[in-house]
Formats: C-alpha cells, structure tokens, sequence
C-alpha cells in the first residue's frame, strides 16, 4: 500500500509569493515588525528545497545572513525608536497636566473681568525699531474701550489696566481683547496680542504634543507660555 504525503513542505516560490502578498496588505509599521520573520522562513525554504546535487553557493549564503542581520537590526531599532518615542510623548503629557488649575501668561491678549477684578496684568514686548507704543483694549463686539500709552520697551515689561474706559467709567464684567500696537519712524504699525494670564482648565492632544486649554476656550501651545504661577 502506497502513502500519499500531503503534508509537503513548501516550496521557496510558494512562500515568498504569500510573503508578497502579505506585505501588500500590510501597513508600514507592519511590514518593518514582519521583515525579520519573513526573510527567516524564505531564507530556511529555500535551504531546504535546494538541489543536494547543487548546493547553495557559500558566497551567497553569506550574503544572505548579512542580509538577514541587517534586517534584524532594523527591526530591533524600530522597536527601541517606539519605546522612546512613548517614553516621550508619557513624559509631554505628564508636564502639561501640571499646567492644570494654574494660571498661564501666553500671548492671547483675553482677560477676563469679574465683580471681584480690581485690575488686570498685562506684559508686552516691542519688536526692534519701536519709536511709540500703545494697547488699545476692545470688548467681545469688537469696539475700543481703552488706549492707553505705553512704554517704548524691547524687552518684556508689564503693565496694568486699572477698569476704565476712555471717559474713565468703570467698565462692565466681560471678557476682553488686548492688543499691543508698536510704531516705528516711517509709521508703520505692527500688532500683536498682549501677554494676559488666563487659568487653564483642560490639556488636549496635538499632532505635535499637548496644549493648554484656558477658562476662555484658548488653546495654547507649552512653548507660547511665558510664566506659571498657581493665582
């Protein structure tokens, strides 16, 4: 009685084709983890289906195993990329959450004004060439409330807002927009948003990292802030 054997190992075509095939479905990510495995199980099938009469040339199985220990390096260093890119992005993460409940500087300009706001902190910086410079102060419609004149400073400064608007009435609770207009001697204007000091109240997730998220719906980058204080 003759047995069949359909158990055959299979051949090196037959494998390197699935492996193809595979690889065309597979992600980046996934094609880098799998390379090792693959070139490994090509690398024994075609050992094992070789002619015993005409062996594999020594020349080229050297250079496959250095082909093979290429791969794997390959392999190992993307792993170790990953644990440091995690590593990393855990260590962003726990830094902004500190940022939670406190009060940030960052160039947004908002300042919030309650029943219990006596003034409001502001710091600016003029750009170089600054001849004359002042902050004009607008409510949520858009309309100026407050100019006021301001030191002619190229390094960080402050400066204050004491509630007044430009009949010197006391202006009503709200939210309001600083802005900081720096003139040079031909004229020309620049504006930017004042340095203002808003609570933050969420970290939220970027391409990039993690922003601070204040009280006034800002969302600001780690890099932008200026100052942490815990009032």
């Amino acid at each position: 009685m003759v047995t069949v054997n359909n158990n055959k190992t299979p051949t090196f075509e037959a494998t390197q084709n699935a492996a193809n095939n595979a690889v065309k479905t597979a992600t980046p990510s996934e094609r880098a983890a799998s390379d090792y495995e693959t070139f490994l199980t090509l690398m024994t099938t075609q050992m094992k289906n070789q002619d015993p009469l005409k062996p594999m040339d020594s020349t080229q199985f050297v250079s496959q195993l250095a082909q093979f220990s290429g791969v794997e390096q390959q392999v190992n260093m993307n792993k170790k990329l990953e644990e440091l890119i995690k590593g990393v992005t855990n260590t962003q993460f726990n830094d902004a959450a500190l940022y939670l409940g406190k009060s940030v500087t960052a160039p947004t300009g908002k300042m919030s004004v309650t029943a219990d706001t006596t003034k409001t902190d502001i710091e600016y910086q003029n750009p170089t060439g600054t001849t004359r410079s002042f902050m004009e102060i607008k409510d949520k419609t858009g309309a100026i409330v407050r100019k006021q004149d301001l030191n002619v400073s190229l390094n960080q400064t402050k400066t204050s807002w004491n509630l007044l608007d430009n009949a010197g009435d006391m202006i009503s609770n709200g939210t309001y927009l600083a802005e900081i207009i720096s003139v040079d001697d031909a004229g020309n204007e620049t504006r930017q948003k004042a340095l203002t000091k808003n609570k933050v109240a969420e970290v939220t997730k970027t391409d990039t990292g993690y922003n601070l998220k204040t009280t006034l719906g800002d969302n600001i980058s780690m890099n932008d802030v200026t100052s942490l204080s815990s009032s």
